[in-house]
């Protein structure tokens, strides 16, 4: 469970790093959700009468600090590959010049790019437009435009 509590606080944002105090504090929903999902694994874990209903055992301090070590593992190798997309967006990939299209003509420079890259990386996904309405297309709710 914390290794998909790691991945729910980078999968916010697809590029920008999730480490910053509005990646981990910028949703207060998703903080409830974590603080309830935690609560009731403590609760799973720790109340005698779920041990015994699911004939399970109270976790040790070294278990917990396996489970923290595998979530920050987690945490550190998505925000790795996160960096390698932004470096990748920014720069481009091959021997040309850094730019995106081909050359030096035409297109942005690497400066430009970086820039680019930055913002889209800093916009939330799941289909929030600025002024707070949704995109049914983005969350997958095709059916709601037709009602």
């Amino acid at each position: 469970m914390i290794g998909e509590i790691v991945y729910l606080l980078n999968a916010r944002f697809f590029h920008a790093p999730s480490w910053t105090i509005a990646g981990l504090t910028g949703n207060k929903v998703m903080l409830f959700a974590i603080g309830a999902c935690l609560g009731l694994q403590l609760l799973f874990t720790y109340a005698p009468f779920m041990n015994r209903f699911f004939d399970t055992e109270a976790l040790d301090a070294t278990a917990w600090l396996y489970c923290f070590g595998v979530g920050l593992t987690v945490f550190i190798l998505v925000e790795i590959e996160k960096l390698f997309v932004r470096k990748r967006l920014a720069g481009g990939t091959g021997g040309d010049g850094g730019s995106r299209s081909g050359g030096t003509q035409g297109g942005p420079r690497t400066g430009e790019a970086e820039d680019d890259a930055t913002e889209r990386a800093k916009k939330p996904i799941g289909g929030e437009r600025r002024d707070g309405s949704h995109n049914e297309q983005a969350h997958g709710c095709r059916a709601a435009r037709h009602l």
